[in-house]
């Protein structure tokens, strides 16, 4: 667990990986990673200030993704084994590619997506579905189900393409 007393930024060019779940908390201040971060379980970020990871290329989370305050800015792109849980946080991930991979059913993407828009959005998990609950899920781009299934009771608006990526996986709302 990262807690910031004050704003933290790392100035050297080193990833942070968290062996296990993980969660930074950014009550103290923002927090800026220069490059990637990566969990081998679930990440939760807490906080009202901001976590920015401003250098990588892809930030990996094993598990779970835990928004729970503040701004959450990925690198270019992020990449999520289970769901995505809103809990009153905002996800920015500008023009970058969010990709779910898990190959596990009962993955949720519930919360509030209010301000929350995602550029390009893959579900590529053999086996794996996602719940969209009751809220919106906003794509400004493209969507492309290449395995898995996404399915539930809110809408997903997609401004782009929905593409099959390969062997198609399966929309059901």
């Amino acid at each position: 667990e990262l807690l910031s007393a004050g704003t933290v930024t790392m100035t050297s060019s080193r990833s942070v990986t968290f062996n296990g779940s993980a969660t930074i908390d950014t009550t103290g201040g923002n927090v800026t990673i220069p490059e990637n971060l990566s969990t081998s379980y679930d990440f939760t970020k807490t906080g009202l200030n901001s976590l920015i990871l401003s250098g990588g290329t892809t930030d990996s989370f094993s598990g779970d993704l835990n928004l729970n305050g503040g701004t959450f800015t990925p690198a270019a792109s992020m990449t999520s084994g289970g769901g995505l849980t809103n809990g009153g946080g905002l996800l920015s991930p500008g023009t970058g590619t969010v990709t779910f991979t898990s190959t596990s059913a009962g993955n949720e993407m519930q919360g509030n997506y209010t301000g929350a828009t995602f550029y390009n959005v893959i579900f590529n998990g053999s086996g794996g579905d996602w719940t969209v609950d009751t809220n919106t899920l906003i794509i400004s781009n493209d969507l492309t189900m290449t395995a898995g299934t996404l399915k539930g009771n809110g809408d997903v608006t997609v401004n782009g393409s929905v593409v099959c990526g390969g062997t198609c996986g399966t929309i059901a709302m």
